[in-house]
């Protein structure tokens, strides 16, 4: 074998022992932050529909992830407040939202209605969690006034010895489990039932409860986590045992009963055997684990302060595409963005890394279809500057009209994803007659003037 056989094989096996190293670090999580669409970074509560569409809670408002539309929702849209700290789904698709300082609203497909202490019996406007049994009824926690549920139009509140809860959920049976300070507590028909260190958890500071597919539930203290494996039998893991950390403020377990603790060290899965603990190494937004939840394909969805993780599948993001922007009527007097209602939203979508173009040359003193032309030249500049295959519209007024002329005209090559048209009198806006009548009295020559009369 002579040197250059030698080098060859030496290369081939370094390539090879590369590559299986890469194939090894591959990240095992998929992370997503506002620039993927969300409304906040910092994760509060993580539902999800039956066809499998999400809901994320974000002090910010609520994100519903559906294929590669990423749709947030505030209270400009319904909500009672921005900050979302629960979201359950109930049935037919209705999605309740506790928010912090706003009540317990619901998201009805078009119609909104919100509960708050000014309209109806619930106990506080400041709630922690919500989530729907199978008789569709309703269960609340809230930040110091106990917990709530709601039958039809009827509340019943309930008071326990910590008022301020952490956490709830609700077992196969409907019946509520709740988490506090000063221990958990089964809730069944109308009564309490405390578990604490006294019945073999590992703290009274109960964070989190998860109940397993087998029955089991597991306690998130701040001193390890417990799982009750029968009304007798408690079991409690640390940090000795392979938990990353004994804060244990996220808590869920799939459909192979594996265990997911969240703790402000990381991710840590337990499948009853070994241990395993996952970093931002693997893909994960951020060390610290604030909620966590197991979609209906079994996969782990994980809330940070810094985003959304998620194991076993890849989202589609939203593709970010260049915007090309169609001025007014008046604006075409300088024909500078700076000079236009666009100056400062052109900054916002700079900053958020978006290719911006101005549809510089739009006049009134040309006939609709020459701007459609002049539009059409625009975007094939962007296109071509940027290899986007298609652009976004923002539109404002005689803007819009221009858009409309130009996608409803053969000038039009599909290469339009979305038009926002903002103040446009698609309809007749009878608020815009006096405007135009005054500038077709001003200035009868011009062409689309004439064109809107």
């Amino acid at each position: 074998m002579n040197l250059r056989q030698v080098c060859l094989i030496f290369l081939c096996s370094h390539f090879l022992l590369y590559a299986s190293s890469a194939r090894a670090q591959a990240p095992l999580f998929t992370s997503f932050t506002t620039r993927d669409g969300l409304a906040a970074d910092y994760i509060t509560s993580i539902a999800f529909e039956k066809s499998g569409a999400a809901w994320i809670g974000t002090p910010k408002g609520a994100t519903r992830i559906e294929g590669n539309y990423w749709v947030t929702y505030t209270t400009a849209h319904g909500l009672g407040n921005d900050f979302v700290n629960g979201i359950a789904v109930g049935a037919n698709n209705r999605v309740y939202f506790a928010t912090f300082g706003g009540g317990l609203t619901v998201f009805d497909g078009a119609s909104r209605k919100t509960y708050t202490t000014a309209n109806s019996q619930i106990p506080s406007n400041y709630l922690i969690a919500v989530a729907v049994d199978k008789q569709n009824r309703v269960w609340v926690a809230t930040f110091g006034a106990g917990f709530a549920r709601l039958d039809g139009e009827q509340w019943a509140r309930f008071n326990l010895p910590d008022n301020y809860i952490n956490a709830l959920t609700l077992d196969a049976n409907g019946h509520a489990w709740i988490a506090t300070n000063g221990g958990a507590y089964y809730f069944e028909g109308q009564s309490a039932t405390p578990v604490t260190q006294n019945s073999g958890l590992a703290s009274n500071r109960v964070l989190s409860i998860a109940v397993a597919p087998n029955g089991s539930v597991w306690f998130g203290t701040d001193n390890g986590v417990t799982v009750r494996e029968t009304a007798a039998r408690f079991r409690t893991f640390r940090e000795a045992d392979g938990l990353a950390n004994n804060f244990a403020k996220a808590i869920a377990v799939d459909a192979q009963n594996r265990v997911w603790i969240g703790t402000p060290r990381g991710l840590t899965q337990f499948d009853g055997k070994a241990w395993k603990t996952f970093l931002p190494a693997d893909g994960l937004s951020d060390n610290v684990i604030a909620i966590l939840a197991i979609d209906p394909n079994n996969n782990a969805w994980i809330g940070t302060p810094r985003g959304l993780s998620v194991a076993g599948i890849s989202l589609e993001r939203t593709t970010t595409l260049p915007v090309v922007l169609v001025h007014g009527w008046r604006t075409a007097d300088s024909d500078l963005v700076d000079d236009g209602e666009f100056r400062f939203l052109v900054q916002y979508l700079e900053r958020d890394g978006v290719q911006v173009f101005y549809a510089a040359g739009i006049s009134p003193t040309q006939t609709l279809l020459q701007n459609a032309a002049r539009l059409r030249d625009v975007i094939a500049a962007a296109k071509a500057k940027t290899g986007a295959p298609k652009v976004d519209l923002i539109a404002f007024s005689m803007g819009g009209l221009n858009a409309r002329a130009f996608l409803e005209s053969t000038l039009y090559e599909n290469d339009v994803r979305r038009a926002i048209i903002l103040g446009t009198p698609q309809a007749g806006v009878r608020l815009w007659l006096p405007f135009l009548a005054r500038e077709i009295e001003d200035r009868p020559a011009e062409p689309s003037g004439v064109e809107l009369t």
